[in-house]
């Protein structure tokens, strides 16, 4: 029986959702943990584990490790007839696979990173280093549409996980910057995209693929506020819980310092009957000094 697997990961970043793809044939053995739901003392707790500091995440018992391509080939792994489904059954086969995995993650995922960090306000907005990037991509996407001029898919007749793998980093980008004229400097990658893209199984994580004649807009670039103290952005739960302690503090010197007044008070009040009852006693002695003189 296999060990239960958490996985944490981002479930909107298009580099994570090949995971979220695979781990649904896994039933209940894999368990996601979006980070979207994670708040961010939580998410600083979790990446401490991390041995590369960075997400996506697994946890397999006491054993941590990240990365998208480490976890996807592990889980991969764990069922043979699963890893069957997706690299084929040769070695030839799974050697291709490998092969496009390593091209993909090291020449399309850097530039497809900048593209949507630019366009969704992740970083401060700058044109020229969008047209790089975009450039950059076309020539990269030249070798696989040149790879594809007489095949349908990378590596055998049928989907395999680096077609998967491909074509899910692609529609955020398909639908906001590959207009017509880019679309037609790679024509076989297109094909590709819109056979595969259009699966369920890849549709159910990235949503549809969307055609456009237009660039999208850039978001407008927010500046994350961290914390001074824990170095963390702080969620609005958290925040309500402070002012909440803040309040009760608050409440409480109030409170103490009320207290305080009444037991002041009550020292003056009792100081001031003293001092009465010395001033009575001294008009006493006097008026019976008075009275015994002859």
């Amino acid at each position: 029986m296999s060990i239960k697997k958490d996985i944490f990961l981002w479930k909107k970043c298009p580099i994570n959702q090949i995971l979220i793809l695979i781990a649904s044939y896994y039933k209940d053995e894999i368990k996601l943990h979006f980070l979207e739901d994670i708040n961010s003392s939580d998410k600083k707790l979790i990446l401490s584990f991390s041995p590369t500091k960075t997400f996506p995440l697994i946890k397999e018992g006491d054993t941590y490790f990240s990365g998208t391509l480490p976890i996807l080939k592990y889980i991969l792994n764990v069922h043979p007839e699963i890893k069957q489904i997706f690299m084929g059954t040769s070695l030839k086969n799974e050697s291709s696979c490998e092969m496009w995995l390593n091209f993909i993650s090291n020449n399309i995922i850097p530039i497809v990173t900048e593209i949507n960090c630019q366009l969704d306000g992740e970083k401060p907005f700058n044109n020229e280093t969008l047209e790089v990037a975009i450039n950059d991509l076309i020539k990269e996407l030249s070798t696989i549409n040149e790879h594809l001029k007489f095949r349908t898919f990378l590596t055998s007749h049928s989907v395999q996980i680096c077609d998967l793998f491909l074509s899910i980093l692609l529609v955020e980008v398909y639908n906001k910057v590959l207009t017509k004229d880019l679309r037609e400097k790679i024509p076989n990658v297109i094909r590709h995209l819109k056979y595969v893209g259009n699966l369920d199984m890849v549709k159910n994580v990235t949503g549809e693929l969307k055609e456009t004649d237009k660039r999208a807009e850039p978001k407008p670039y927010v500046e994350k506020k961290e914390d001074e103290n824990e170095g963390t952005q702080k969620s609005k739960k958290e925040l309500k819980k402070e002012k909440k302690k803040e309040f009760q503090k608050e409440h409480k010197k109030e409170k103490k310092d009320k207290k305080d007044k009444k037991e002041e008070k009550k020292e003056e009040t009792k100081e001031e009957k003293k001092e009465e009852t010395k001033e009575e006693k001294k008009e006493e002695t006097k008026q019976e000094s008075n009275e015994n003189k002859p």
